[in-house]
């Protein structure tokens, strides 16, 4: 958790619902902001429901702080008993570190830092918060090993407070049938039933037990401390097949039947240009009841198949006066425009576009929009209120295709480049009179 004067501390479930107010999450990965809120607010529905205590906008309420205590036992995440999210009697065994995903081993090797299975440990601390990233963030590997209920994992959107429980109050909606969550009840859902909201919120892609730590002075290999004990290895098995598509999670982006994924910036093996999280802001307002002054965190977790390829966030702030009526429909338009403008190839012919319109036009992409894109962002807020001239967008677009179409001209190649710089800064070069009357002398 962070506090307001930017100090940092580690808390339990209960006293870090308690200080909600005074804190907030604090993850260097955005995964883990949006698994461990998620399973936070899970648990409050579940208070909620045992209790029938209403929730507090100042806070977390004193009857479902002592039913918590009374049933800490479902949240042991170590020891002989239960186990928060784990199974016993499971055999396959996987180094520990398939469970963090920024942690690349196998062939996974663009990395600064590539470690060998088996050979690097992780604390219990860390070990929590990746266990609570199974419901969101895994995807289908071998032949049976499937993805999530949310499938592909979708572009989430939380509506993000000045502190925890303040986001928790703003993201609070309960639907029926609520059911039980996973630490009550096993999950038992075919994927064609209808999912109550905490089965679907709290089923894990995996089955997993973590094997008990070593005792050792390494240091953890994501969060750097040196607890004196490190986990190693797991039980790691297939979940069968949870793919849901009738449940809708509580915070996925879905504009109709079909939920928004996260591109893959890396598709065929070139870096595409950046998130364009402007286009997504229809889909904002669609799916969130968003009041003025909001803000919106969005966490994007790109895929390629069984691969991870991306994770990203962006957090969209929602002026404080109302949005002007008419904004969202002028964006659905603007955004088929800015397609259209993309896949203009500005060559003239067919040949030309033959040859060189792919590589270059995703060259100019991939160097120019993603500041284009940063601008916009910046101009969003006043765009939302209805307080921006459109002119101020189109002259962004228009820096980027009129350097477009300078660089794609046809014929232009790297001779006439240097052939119109010399022609460009030449001088005349001075001559001196007696030199020029000797010439005109020696031609009479």
């Amino acid at each position: 958790m962070v506090f307001k004067d930017s100090s940092t501390k580690r808390l339990s479930m209960i006293d870090a619902l308690c200080r909600g107010k005074s804190a907030h999450l604090a993850y260097c990965n955005p995964m883990d902001r949006i698994a461990v809120l998620r399973f936070l607010l899970a648990v409050m529905y579940w208070c909620w429901k045992e209790t029938g205590e209403p929730i507090h906008r100042d806070g977390i309420p004193q009857a479902w702080v002592n039913y918590l205590e009374s049933s800490a036992n479902y949240f042991e995440f170590m020891g002989d008993g239960k186990r928060l999210m784990q199974k016993i009697g499971l055999t396959r065994l996987r180094p520990v570190s398939e469970l963090i995903h920024e942690i690349p081993t196998g062939n996974n090797f663009w990395h600064f830092n590539h470690v060998r299975d088996y050979t690097v440990g992780i604390c219990t601390h860390c070990l929590v918060s990746s266990t609570l990233r199974l419901p969101l963030f895994f995807v289908s590997g071998r032949p049976n090993l499937k993805s999530g209920i949310n499938g592909s994992p979708p572009i989430y959107a939380v509506r993000w407070g000045k502190n925890l429980w303040d986001t928790i109050y703003l993201n609070w909606k309960p639907r029926e049938p609520l059911g039980n969550p996973i630490w009550v009840e096993p999950y038992r859902f075919n994927p064609e039933d209808d999912v109550p909201l905490l089965s679907g919120m709290t089923v894990p892609a995996r089955l997993l037990h973590i094997d008990d730590p070593i005792p050792c002075n390494k240091s953890c290999s994501v969060c750097g401390e040196q607890p004196g004990y490190l986990h190693y290895t797991c039980k790691f098995e297939a979940a069968g097949n949870l793919e849901n598509s009738i449940w809708r999670d509580p915070f996925e982006l879905r504009p109709a039947e079909k939920a928004i994924k996260a591109s893959a910036i890396t598709g065929s093996g070139k870096l595409k240009y950046d998130v364009k999280h402007h286009r997504l802001l229809p889909q904002i307002i669609d799916s969130l009841s968003i009041e003025s002054g909001s803000k919106i965190l969005l966490v994007g977790f790109a895929v390629d198949k069984a691969k991870y390829v991306d994770i990203w966030e962006r957090t969209i702030s929602i002026p404080d006066r109302d949005k002007a009526e008419d904004t969202i429909e002028i964006i659905r338009e603007w955004d088929k425009l800015i397609k259209r403008s993309m896949a203009n190839t500005y060559l003239p012919t067919k040949e030309a576009r033959k040859n060189r319109a792919r590589k270059l036009k995703e060259s100019l992409q991939n160097d120019l929009l993603p500041d284009v894109d940063m601008r916009i962002a910046k101009l969003l807020p006043e765009l939302l209120a209805g307080r921006l001239a459109w002119e101020a967008i189109s002259n962004e677009y228009y820096n980027y295709a009129k350097t477009a179409a300078k660089t794609l001209s046809n014929g232009i190649g790297t001779k006439q480049i240097m052939d119109r710089s010399r022609i460009a800064y030449s001088l005349p070069r001075a001559v001196p009179s007696t030199e020029s009357e000797s010439s005109q002398g020696g031609k009479s």
